[in-house]
């Protein structure tokens, strides 16, 4: 491509190889800022040596050193790295100091915030944790219990506690989430047990917040519907509390979820409503300078708005970077601008490579960018109307696209309206974020007419309204899809060389495009043939009991429970299932040549012939723990999580004693039987 910047770019695949080495291997600080100090003396050496001479292997020195810059700032960045990290320390219950840094969206059960510890029985510490504070059982104690904001200084008696991992094969690992956001430990507490020492603003955290809630106030005496107020809080302020979990589930059936987290679609538009707005300045040189000065202000004065969050923070540092390159005048000017917004962000937190938000982010506007203008070449409509449709058509499209790999292998599900409902939402919601920019304005200063609140409030009705309606197309709406990471990777492939292909209609271009659908059609061929070896897994359900049997594509499901649907659904989206059995548990199973004997409330296990590798309890059977293992003293005994703990507590002392392994699905999760 004329004009794009490929150093830059290599040098970022690069810093983002070097992230992911040290992701999955362990490099220690010293060794890694030596060899990297090693790598650039060697690349500057090259740089002066043969800098008039174009060659890969003349690069490499530099390459090098980039890879390893990413595993160096990838160490830097690890919070758990620091010596004062709370983690690194052995604290049991005390006088922990916390400071407010987000405030969560809360359940019914409790609130729940972003804290960074302080202090830990007056030992300064550093570090981030959830704090959740349950909530108040009676009304009258909800009404008067303490609301905490941004940079408000806490004090508690407590323990941090580690952030559970998931008991059962592909559920949700919410530890690993907490983890790339850097959240290490958790606090559970109540109101009563909590001391405010300051609620002073420190930082521009504070300030944003207290602007959010400040215009938040100003907008709520407009007494706005329940369903529109809790969208509108969402688009303009980035706070989704006043959410209903009806509205929230129809956007993400109608495909359109991402149009409720403030990220880099609304930055994204709001970058291009200001450039619009600004437009009349002129192309001169000093004007396009303040153009581009007045749009950076402008998404950064949104960024604070929406409260500094750090998908709001990712979103407007990128969008900066682009600005520059469009104002730049020179083609690839924004790939450039992305290219490098990407480097510098990644430099400053390598975490954000795991980060969903900022892939899809990064996928949609790279499409937009390399694939929208040769999309709407391929239709050059003479009518004004007809040309400004398309063009949106193209930008949307290409969007989409872009993110439609990231988007199966992340949530699984799939809408058939999901282009439609884009193509269609998006513009529009340019419209609805513009209007409700200038109302919000107008309502800060305490000079908005209620007849401009109240089209705003008919406006969003109407988005509201068609959102629901293309969620009730339900029968459009696949759920529960397997998508690999072959998969994943492959279909990027597709996609990328139907682009080339798009972009120059040449042989060789059409050649790969046709070998990488080859690629996909055999690799979707070869897993299926290919099945993995069956075993029988033993989940831990709290009070039930269910086991899980995989074998060439057939997932059997042992269960005495109705609700084994979400089961069912997360073994759909991680294992080729194409028959599923459910069946009532049994009492005695043989899996590749292993026996399992299964002993439920009846305390019956007295079976002819049978010589059992394993025992599951269940159903908290009353026996006589050391006569079953006098009758069975081979075993390895299992406990799920349908047996009280106190038998649980029993069974495992016994079996410590007589030397038998014991496994506990509380403690253990779910156990493999091979």
């Amino acid at each position: 491509m004329k004009g794009f910047n490929h150093p830059i770019f290599n040098l970022l695949c690069c810093l983002v190889a070097g992230i992911v080495l040290q992701k999955w291997l362990t490099f220690s600080v010293p060794k890694t800022a030596l060899f990297t100090l090693i790598l650039a003396i060697f690349a500057l050496i090259f740089h002066l040596l043969f800098r008039k001479r174009k060659n890969f292997w003349l690069s490499l020195p530099l390459y090098a050193c980039f890879v390893s810059i990413g595993i160096l700032t990838t160490i830097v960045n690890d919070p758990l790295q620091e010596e004062t990290h709370f983690r690194n320390h052995v604290h049991e219950r005390g006088l922990i100091s916390l400071s407010i840094q987000e405030v969560l969206k809360p359940t019914n059960y409790a609130r729940r915030y972003v804290a960074g510890v302080n202090q830990i029985n007056a030992q300064n510490t550093t570090g981030k944790v959830l704090l959740t504070i349950a909530r108040d059982s009676t009304t009258e104690l909800q009404r008067h219990s303490k609301r905490f904001e941004v940079d408000n200084v806490l004090a508690l008696q407590s323990t941090i506690k580690t952030i559970p991992k998931p008991r059962n094969p592909y559920q949700f690992d919410y530890a690993g989430y907490m983890s790339n956001l850097g959240i290490h430990g958790q606090i559970y507490t109540h109101n009563k047990e909590i001391f405010i020492l300051s609620q002073n603003i420190s930082s521009a955290y504070g300030f944003a917040a207290r602007l959010r809630n400040f215009l938040q106030q100003r907008l709520i005496k407009y007494d706005f519907a329940p369903r529109e107020w809790g969208v509108i809080n969402a688009l303009l302020l980035g706070q989704r509390q006043q959410l209903s979990p009806e509205t929230r589930q129809n956007y993400i059936d109608a495909g359109v979820i991402h149009i409720l987290a403030i990220s880099g679609l609304h930055v994204g538009i709001i970058l291009f409503l200001l450039r619009f707005i600004f437009k009349p300045l002129g192309n001169k040189r000093t004007m396009r300078r303040l153009r581009s000065i007045l749009v950076i202000l402008g998404v950064w004065i949104f960024a604070f708005i929406a409260g500094l969050s750090p998908s709001v923070l990712r979103a407007a540092t990128m969008f900066t970077f682009l600005q520059i390159g469009l104002a730049s005048n020179r083609k690839n000017g924004g790939m450039n601008g992305l290219i490098a917004s990407g480097f510098f962000l990644l430099l400053i937190d390598s975490s954000l490579l795991f980060q969903v938000g900022f892939q899809l982010s990064y996928a949609a506007v790279f499409f937009i960018l390399w694939l929208q203008p040769s999309i709407y070449a391929l239709w050059k409509p003479k009518n004004r109307i007809l040309s400004y449709f398309w063009g949106v058509f193209s930008v949307t499209f290409t969007a989409q696209l872009g993110v439609l790999p990231l988007s199966l292998f992340y949530f699984h599900q799939f809408s058939s309206l999901f282009f439609i409902s884009n193509i269609l939402v998006i513009p529009f919601l340019g419209i609805v974020l513009g209007v409700g920019i200038f109302n919000l304005i107008l309502a800060a200063f305490g000079v908005l007419p209620a007849i401009f609140a109240e089209a705003y409030e008919h406006l969003v009705r109407v988005l509201n309204d068609f959102i629901f309606l293309m969620a009730g197309f339900d029968t459009w709406i696949y759920k529960h899809i397997y998508f690999s990471t072959g998969l994943l990777v492959l279909t990027y492939l597709v996609i990328v060389s139907s682009g080339r292909f798009i972009r120059n209609l040449k042989y060789n271009t059409l050649i790969f495009m046709l070998v990488s659908f080859l690629i996909l059609i055999s690799y979707t061929i070869f897993e299926k043939i290919n099945k993995k070896k069956g075993h029988i897994t033993v989940l831990h359900q709290y009070k039930e009991s269910t086991l899980i049997e995989e074998h060439s594509g057939t997932l059997r499901l042992f269960s005495d429970s109705e609700s084994d649907a979400k089961i069912i659904g997360l073994y759909q989206e991680n294992t080729r299932v194409e028959q599923i059995q459910k069946k009532n548990i049994g009492n005695y199973y043989i899996h590749n040549n292993k026996e399992v004997l299964i002993i439920d409330s009846l305390g019956i296990y007295a079976i002819e012939g049978a010589k059992p590798d394993y025992i599951l309890l269940r159903q908290s059977p009353k026996i006589n723990l050391n006569r079953l293992l006098k009758k069975y003293p081979d075993v390895e005994l299992i406990a799920d999580g349908s047996n009280y703990k106190s038998y649980i507590e029993r069974w495992e002392t016994t079996c410590a004693k007589e030397k038998i392994p014991f496994h506990s699905t509380y403690e253990k999760g779910a156990f493999i039987v091979k």
